[in-house]
């Protein structure tokens, strides 16, 4: 993993604005609006990388979690809740444009089960 270079970061406690990593450790320096302080560390917080990636896999399991519901949503016989749960993933973004179309045609049009996204 490259190393997390210098600088100003969110403040990991949340208590400030911004917090200085020093490349290796979070620092007693914190600034709010523009105004520098400082704050003892009480405890190690991960490196800036570590929370981004934190956050990242975080937000796949609620993707991967939404592709679930979508799957199992479009493996379902034709209804109108099955139409409505099409719209209101496609309206979240869930589906795209496209997805939302094929999906809906073959819900309304075979009598199989959807079984591609």
């Amino acid at each position: 993993m490259t190393a997390t270079p210098a600088g100003w970061y969110p403040d990991p406690r949340r208590r400030h604005e911004v917090r200085y990593w020093d490349g290796s450790l979070w620092t007693d320096h914190v600034a709010d609006r523009g105004v520098a302080s400082t704050d003892p560390v009480d405890h190690v917080d991960p490196a800036p990388a570590d929370q981004a990636a934190a956050a990242i896999s975080e937000a796949a399991e609620a993707v991967g979690d939404a592709a679930k519901r979508a799957w199992n949503a479009l493996r379902t016989p034709s209804t109108e809740a099955d139409l409505a749960t099409l719209a209101d993933l496609h309206s979240r973004g869930v589906l795209t444009d496209g997805e939302y179309e094929a999906a809906r045609q073959r819900l309304t049009t075979d009598s199989e089960p959807y079984r591609t996204l």
